[in-house]
Formats: C-alpha cells, sequence, structure tokens
C-alpha cells in the first residue's frame, strides 16, 4: 500500500451567524450596551460533534465567551450533563400518551442548567432532557431543529422550529419553519412575537 495523501473538511459558519446571535441574546448587534438584561435570550448548542469541536464553533459564533469556553460548567458532554443532574425517571401520562421526565434533584438540576450553554456528543434523548430541565425550571424553550432525531425535542418545546431544508417529519412537527435557512429569521419571529404579546396586553388594560 501506498500513503497518497491527507484531507480535511472544514464546515465554516455563515458570515452573518455570531450577529445573528448577539441579534437573539441582546436583541441588537453589540452586547456590550445591552439596556435590559432581563429580556435577553439563553442561546445553547446542542450537538453530536466531540467537545472540542463545538467549543471552537460556540466560542466563533458568541455562544460562549473564552473563559466560559474552557469551563466544564458551561460545556459539557451528554454523559456529563445527565450525571450533573442528578437521577430522572421517564414516565407515561396513561391519558395523554405523553411522555414525562421528573427529576430527583430539581436544585440541582437548576444550578447545571443555569450556567449550561453547549452539550456535545449529544443523543436524541439528551435535547429532550435540556428541554424539560428548562421547562421544569420556569423558563420558556424555543427550540430549533432539522433532522428526524429532533422531532420529538421539538414537539416538546414550548415553540418548534425546523429549517426550509428539513425533511418534511420534522415541518410537521414544528410551529414555525424558518424558509430561508437563516438563523437571523429566528430574531424576528422573536421580535415580533414580544410585539404582538405587549400589543395585546396594552388593549385589555385598555
Amino acid at each position: 500500500m501506498t500513503y497518497v495523501c491527507t484531507f480535511g473538511l472544514e464546515n465554516k459558519l455563515r458570515d452573518n451567524a455570531k450577529e445573528s446571535i448577539n441579534l437573539i441574546r441582546f436583541g441588537q448587534k453589540n452586547p456590550e450596551n445591552d439596556p435590559n438584561p432581563k429580556s435577553q435570550v439563553s442561546v445553547r448548542m446542542v450537538s453530536g460533534d466531540h467537545i472540542d469541536t463545538c467549543r471552537n464553533i460556540a466560542g466563533q459564533a458568541g455562544i460562549v465567551n473564552e473563559k466560559e469556553m474552557n469551563s466544564d460548567n458551561f460545556v459539557m458532554t451528554g454523559e456529563q450533563f445527565r450525571n450533573a443532574i442528578g437521577g430522572f425517571d421517564v414516565k407515561t401520562n396513561e391519558e395523554t400518551g405523553e411522555r414525562q421526565i421528573v427529576f430527583e434533584e430539581k436544585e440541582k438540576m437548576k444550578s447545571v442548567i443555569h450556567d449550561l450553554k453547549v452539550i456535545a456528543r449529544a443523543t436524541d434523548e439528551d435535547k429532550n432532557i435540556l428541554v424539560a430541565c428548562i421547562k421544569r425550571a420556569n423558563g420558556f424553550v424555543l427550540m430549533s431543529g432539522d433532522g428526524i432525531n429532533d422531532t420529538e425535542a421539538l414537539q416538546s418545546a414550548d415553540v418548534g422550529v425546523s429549517m426550509g431544508t428539513s425533511c418534511q417529519v420534522t415541518k410537521d412537527s414544528a410551529d414555525l419553519v424558518i424558509m430561508d435557512n437563516d438563523i437571523k429569521s429566528i430574531y424576528f419571529s422573536i421580535m415580533w412575537g414580544r410585539t404582538i404579546y405587549e400589543n395585546v396586553r396594552k388593549f385589555i388594560q385598555f
């Protein structure tokens, strides 16, 4: 046998990825001038890739800063995540048929969720557990996905979002379909959703 060569493939981030993440998180391109921290959206990345790859991509996208990138509290594997939140049990509601995840150590789970931003080597079940964790901590979850393995997590989230190039099963499971495949469109969805919500509140008060 004769050694010929070694080559690598790089799937680069889109040019507007970091800008879009900032818009989703802070509502503006410049996070340093955020006038209302309470309105921030916590952006988390769940991936099946190696943990070092996830760290690098999350750093480039602005999901984690340099300090958070090297912290086990902010970046962990799916196995570490399941161990960190403590015991849990998956039960099925006999009346509705829905699967429910019950956590044995709620306070421990909430402390993990508070910092966690990246899960690497994640399985389908890890996505479902993450959604359940955030909802049990009184959070509102918008979940995006594009594969059949994301279907259950999309359905269990408060709002499920799929991309226009996703498979039909994923689109059918989602509440919103981003036709232009641009993550920036999620920002517009949040912006208009909040605007409509505030206007309805004002109208009812009036």
